[in-house]
């Protein structure tokens, strides 16, 4: 884990620029993720409204993970954006 950070620190581009990048794929994944979860509350479970509450919960606590990282890759000593 040390080694990561080190990484990060020193602004590793095979560390730093694929987590930036990954922006698309994780709103697509999440996109996807709460169709699914709509759907699921349609059905006819009893704890449907109880278990769609805390699984979209924990989709948003995965989104935050996300963005606190990719906001700690943009932070990285010598990133500059690539545009």
């Amino acid at each position: 884990m040390n080694r990561r950070f080190y990484r990060l620190k020193k602004n590793d581009a095979a560390l730093v620029g694929p987590v930036i990048d990954a922006k698309e794929e994780i709103n697509r994944i999440v996109n996807e993720l709460n169709m699914h979860l709509m759907h699921r509350l349609g059905s006819n479970e009893p704890n449907r409204r109880a278990t769609y509450r805390l699984e979209t919960e924990i989709v948003e606590y995965l989104k935050r993970v996300y963005y606190f990282a990719k906001a700690n890759c943009k932070g990285a000593e010598g990133y500059n954006k690539r545009q």
